[in-house]
């Protein structure tokens, strides 16, 4: 689907989104555990701005941890968690604002 709506023609006059303007997700080396189970190890991820991404896994696979963790509800050393690596949104590490 984000490939048949990159193609679509814009309609006259719409600017097309630029990099400045769009945040984009870039996760390097996430690791999450919480109380000692690990929900990733090593995850790599890059979701550019003003596309739409897919995210789908098994129950318990850590999906709705890293929704969190984008969302900044998730922090580490925080309710058990452990979060070692990089998320940066638009530049800025999310683990850290």
């Amino acid at each position: 689907m984000t490939e048949i709506a990159r193609d679509r023609e814009q309609p006259a006059g719409a600017d097309e989104p630029t990099s400045a303007s769009v945040a984009g997700i870039r996760i390097r080396d996430l690791d999450i555990r919480v109380a000692g189970r690990s929900l990733l190890e090593g995850a790599e991820a890059e979701f550019p701005g003003g596309g739409v991404t897919l995210v789908v896994g098994a129950s318990g696979s850590g999906k709705t941890v890293l929704m969190k963790i984008l969302a900044g509800l998730v922090r580490p050393g925080r309710d058990g968690f452990s979060i070692e690596g990089s998320v940066e949104i638009d530049g800025r590490d999310a683990l850290k604002v």
